[in-house]
């Protein structure tokens, strides 16, 4: 009998030898979890700062975009309204080597209202576009 309870005392103590094995085990799993825990959650924090800077970057490019499309706008309109003023600009008549001072003349005559309805409608353009290009610029400032 004496040897029988000696053979279960080496089967208890086996046993809480391989017991206290896999807790010791489990606490190295326990502690690979957490860290990887640490690491998710860090990536979780970059990610989210990195989703809402991605986000305000898209904001920023939405609104330049649109601001240069204005200015886009902007410039093809006043271009084409120069254009137009351009257009009823007559020829330099004055620099004709004819040498004919009462054609220069003939010409002047009508060509002073001319030239003053053109210095006018540029003048107009010019205050157009600088008004234009005011608001743009405030425009810009506060969406920024």
């Amino acid at each position: 009998m004496a040897q029988q309870g000696a053979t279960l005392q080496n089967y208890n103590n086996e046993l809480v030898k391989c017991i206290e094995d896999l807790r010791e085990k489990r606490e190295e799993v326990n502690r690979a979890m957490l860290k990887e825990e640490e690491e998710k959650a860090k990536i979780q924090k970059d990610l989210t700062i990195l989703t809402d800077r991605l986000s305000k970057i898209n904001e920023a490019l939405a609104r330049k975009t649109q601001a240069r499309n204005e200015y886009d706008r902007t410039i093809q309109e006043t271009e084409a309204a120069y254009m137009k003023v351009r257009r009823g600009c007559p020829p330099d008549r004055s620099s004709s080597s004819s040498g004919r001072s009462d054609l220069v003349l003939v010409c002047c005559v009508p060509l002073v209202g001319l030239l003053l309805q053109i210095l006018e409608s540029s003048q107009t353009l010019l205050h157009v576009l600088k008004r234009e290009t005011v608001q743009l610029t405030k425009k810009k400032q506060t969406s920024s």
